[in-house]
């Protein structure tokens, strides 16, 4: 494939004569084809890599997704929040052509967990979800107008990833808990005011208290009214809406997380943890 010449082999007719040269062409087209698939397939990699690392640093080489948010409020106020979505949106849009084009990225692996695929989307989809669910309503960071397309893009692009190389279907997130289980753990965490319009009982104390997501929500809820010096709704009907949406969001993107990292073999309770300091 890769001659210009047969040696002491040559051909005796003109039929052979353009045989031998489409031969020749061939030859190189399949050989320049290799090379440069070759090429774009590392460039991706490399693209992967320098994608989450960028994360990984701005998050202060952290297992944090809150801590990509931090810089971006001095004083409480928002700043550059639109530059960092469209950044965020970029990476996993970048990630997804790749893996579209070329599907055998997937299956390489990386000794840095924090430069993986799963860490990608997990701090994404965290970020995404703390930015528009983590504030009351119509507070300026929860309408930032390049965030309804991070949310939508992130689902299509979990979608789109998880039924192509997933071996199986990603089940429902777990229902998010009832208004009055939610109420509870409102109160039980020191906010009376916003618990007054629904009550609950000792079951309700009971499922607020075994509930991670609800747990999970309110320490974000917590962390980003802190970052944005403001106060949750005191309306918790309103209050729990956002609980509800955030928590089918953050559900279904850690399903998909945790199932890519099994796939991948990386421990998913493992990425959560130290992901600096371990490897494959």
């Amino acid at each position: 494939m890769t001659s210009l010449s047969f040696s002491d082999v040559e051909p005796r007719t003109l039929a052979y004569h353009g045989v031998a040269a489409l031969e020749t062409l061939v030859g190189l087209a399949l050989l320049t084809l290799a090379i440069s698939y070759l090429l774009n397939l590392y460039r991706i990699l490399q693209d992967q890599g320098a994608l989450s690392t960028g994360l990984f640093h701005h998050a202060r080489n952290g297992n944090e997704p809150l801590t990509l948010l931090e810089p971006h409020f001095p004083r409480g106020r928002p700043a550059e929040l639109g530059t960092l979505v469209r950044t965020l949106h970029d990476n996993i849009t970048t990630e997804h052509e790749g893996l579209r084009r070329y599907p055998i990225v997937w299956y390489f692996h990386t000794r840095r967990p924090y430069r993986s695929l799963p860490y990608m989307f997990w701090f994404t989809g965290a970020a995404a979800a703390a930015l528009r669910w983590g504030v009351p309503e119509g507070h300026p960071t929860s309408e930032e107008p390049w965030l309804p397309g991070l949310i939508r893009g992130f689902d299509d692009v979990v979608d789109r990833v998880a039924s192509r190389f997933l071996p199986e279907p990603l089940p429902d997130p777990p229902e998010p808990v009832a208004l009055d289980v939610f109420a509870c753990a409102v109160r039980t965490s020191g906010d009376l005011a916003s618990a007054t319009r629904s009550g609950g009982g000792e079951g309700a104390d009971e499922g607020a208290a075994g509930d991670d997501g609800l747990t999970r929500f309110l320490a974000v809820e917590r962390a980003m009214c802190e970052l944005a010096s403001t106060s949750p709704e005191r309306d918790v009907e309103r209050r729990y809406g956002r609980y509800c949406a955030w928590s089918i969001f953050v559900g279904r993107g850690r399903i998909f997380v945790e199932a890519a990292s099994r796939d991948l073999g990386l421990d998913p309770a493992t990425l959560y943890e130290a992901p600096e300091r371990l490897r494959f």
